[in-house]
């Protein structure tokens, strides 16, 4: 299952390209939480994570969308995309610091089937690469929200408080999402 938010009529895209590639994650609220997610866990780790772990996201999401342009073969990207809300909401939440290794692995899996995900759903007359493009650029956008979400955070009294919150509200909607998947 899925949660969109619904697009206003006189905004609609017919046939796709950059502006489908970059709504689509934007809109689809378990992508939209996953990437502002990685932003702020990397964020939590700090040093070179911050733009080391959202710069791995984008380059495998990019080699899974192309995956599943191309792919015949079925994942189980719902359910990982689900699972990616509710570890990542998880580890924000805790406020556990992973290494940069560990993490970039992590969200190299979670960003494969994204990818794929994004790449399946290309609209037929879409240009591939403006739609590419458009998912590619919302993506960096998401994780740039995300790192400000985490470094306003870290400057205030509350700030751990409110990232654990958001954290727990995350795991719990990809749990919510997990659970219309079953």
């Amino acid at each position: 299952m899925q949660i969109s938010i619904p697009i206003p009529t006189h905004l609609q895209l017919h046939g796709g390209g950059f502006e489908a590639g970059f709504f689509h994650p934007v809109l689809g609220f378990d992508h939209l939480l996953a990437m502002v997610a990685v932003g702020v866990i990397s964020t939590l780790i700090g040093g070179r994570a911050i733009y080391l772990v959202p710069l791995t996201f984008v380059v495998v999401m990019m080699i899974g969308s192309i995956f599943g342009l191309y792919s015949s073969w079925v994942l189980y990207d719902e359910f990982a995309i689900a699972l990616s809300v509710i570890l990542l909401g998880l580890l924000i939440a805790s406020g556990y610091k992973t290494s940069l290794i560990w993490s970039s692995m992590l969200v190299a899996f979670f960003a494969f089937f994204h990818g794929h995900a994004h790449g399946v759903e290309i609209p037929n007359a879409s240009s591939v690469l403006w739609y590419i493009t458009g998912f590619m650029i919302a993506t960096i956008l998401l994780h740039i929200l995300g790192v400000s979400i985490g470094i306003l955070s870290q400057q205030s009294k509350r700030g751990m408080t409110f990232l654990t919150h958001i954290g727990s509200g995350m795991a719990s909607i990809g749990i919510y999402i997990l659970y219309g998947l079953l």
